[in-house]
């Protein structure tokens, strides 16, 4: 590789008496190999490998031989070097178009590597869920700021978890809440079911979660649904999200909701009345909105198919943590006596 020049080995068998120690000359004579030809790869001064050749009759390679070689390397390099910037360069666009759909949904990653300039739907049926971490702000003024970061998340990532299982999207969280859409981006006949059903596993998380002693943490849900607009926002940091009365009844729905209760409008009832069973609740004033007539999910109804998917999830109380972890104190570290 030093030389830059092919190198011919006639005969491999005199070549390890004098290079006892020669691995590769061993493996080549134990083959039936006699000679062989070596020659170095190397592009800008910096070396890519070695083009190797050997056969089984001594003295098979000769001068002439090594400079036909020679006269090719240069060229075989630089195609070596163009494969291995075509592969980086490859490798570079599947990270960036995974980093993307780890933000946006891929329908819309798509859409923005199709080069679309504005990205705006509208969509007439669709169900929005809203999730609030109840007394989280208390209970992180007794953490430190990795013990916070630590069990928000724990907590989403089932969140996320429940999501991807269901086939729907997260929408963004923002502090100690979680948003998420069903019906978009792409349409689904079954939206306002689907965001029942991801609402209920929620709530059973919930439950895992206080059995392990975090007993001041519970979930507070909302979900209505109807029309909505969804589009791509901003240049450099893309974000996906919608808008719409549907959006800001949902949100009013997880505000004057209850713990550990899923909150529903009329419209999410009058849907599914004959799958889930609901508990009227009356007449709810909603700020900016006025009063509207609300109900709590409370499960599927009896012979449903529904099944708790966060049962195969992992414990967001417990998953990663071990002794001495920081994310919980240590009165909610230890697990209740039996």
């Amino acid at each position: 590789m030093a030389s830059g020049e092919p190198r011919i080995i006639a005969d491999l068998a005199a070549y390890l008496q004098r290079h006892s120690d020669s691995k590769a000359t061993t493996l080549l004579l134990a083959e039936g190999m006699r000679a062989s030809l070596t020659c170095p790869l190397a592009a800008s001064g910096k070396p890519l490998g070695f083009l190797f050749f050997s056969r089984q009759a001594a003295d098979a390679y000769t001068y002439a031989h090594a400079q036909a070689m020679q006269a090719i390397l240069p060229a075989l390099s630089a195609v070596i070097v163009k494969a291995r910037l075509y592969e980086l360069v490859i490798r570079a666009q599947l990270e960036s178009e995974r980093l993307l759909r780890n933000v946006l949904p891929t329908p819309i990653v798509k859409r923005l590597k199709a080069d679309e300039q504005t990205i705006a739907d509208g969509f007439p049926a669709a169900t929005k869920v809203f999730v609030d971490l109840v007394n989280f702000v208390k209970l992180s003024a007794t953490l430190s700021p990795a013990a916070v970061v630590i069990v928000l998340n724990r907590i989403f990532s089932a969140f996320d978890a429940l999501c991807e299982k269901y086939g729907v999207e997260k929408i963004k969280t923002i502090g100690d809440a979680y948003m998420l859409a069903t019906g978009v981006p792409s349409p689904i006949k079954e939206h306002v079911s689907v965001a029942a059903k991801i609402a209920l596993d929620m709530q059973e998380l919930g439950k895992r979660l206080r059995m392990r002693e975090t007993s001041s943490l519970s979930f507070r849900i909302g979900i209505h649904t109807g029309p909505v607009v969804a589009g791509v926002i901003g240049t450099r940091k893309f974000s996906y999200d919608l808008w719409g009365d549907t959006v800001n009844i949902a949100s009013r729905m997880e505000a004057n909701g209850a713990p550990d209760r899923i909150h529903v409008t009329r419209a999410v009832y009058e849907k599914h009345r004959d799958e889930f069973d609901f508990e009227p609740r009356g007449m709810t004033h909603l700020k900016g909105i006025g009063d509207m007539e609300t109900y709590f999910l409370i499960d599927a109804k009896p012979g449903s198919e529904y099944r708790p998917a966060s049962r195969n999830l992992p414990d967001p109380a417990t998953d990663g943590a071990h002794e001495g972890d920081p994310a919980l104190p240590e009165r909610e570290r230890r697990r209740p006596q039996r």
